[in-house]
């Protein structure tokens, strides 16, 4: 795994991934099927029920690729596509959880008095959060 020396990472803070890019990315072919429904078949053996959550299968995942992070890149030009995220880095976020945050923030700037308030001004404070911006909503 290379690891990339162009994403600004908080200590403590985790990347945020949105739930649906996350298990489009999971799931791109059929063989990822394939495995699911191992896992799923082994846990009706073994327990006679099956649960499983987005975040056990992140959890079970070995990699993100880094474009499927929103992260403030210090230069475009130089960010490898191979370059990988490790998943307990990561942390899986519902599409009505980052709408929620988006007009949360975009009340906060309104009340204030700010003139911004559209999308560009919100994918800039995300980014300053590693979160996910308005355009993959």
């Amino acid at each position: 795994m290379k690891v990339c020396p162009f994403i600004l990472k908080y200590e403590n803070m985790k990347y945020t991934i949105k739930n649906k890019n996350f298990l489009d990315w999971r799931f791109t072919d059929r063989n990822d099927f394939v495995k699911l429904g191992e896992i799923v078949f082994e846990k009706l053996l073994l327990n006679g029920r099956c649960t499983l959550t987005s975040q056990e299968l992140l959890d079970m995942t070995g990699y993100i690729p880094v474009h499927y992070i929103p992260v403030h890149i210090i230069n475009e030009d130089e960010i490898d596509e191979d370059i990988e995220i490790d998943p307990s880095d990561c942390q899986l976020v519902g599409i009505e959880t980052a709408e929620d945050v988006h007009d949360k923030l975009r009340n906060i700037l309104i009340e204030n008095g700010n003139q911004e308030y559209g999308d560009c001004i919100i994918d800039e404070i995300c980014e300053l959060f590693n979160f996910s911006p308005t355009e993959e909503s």
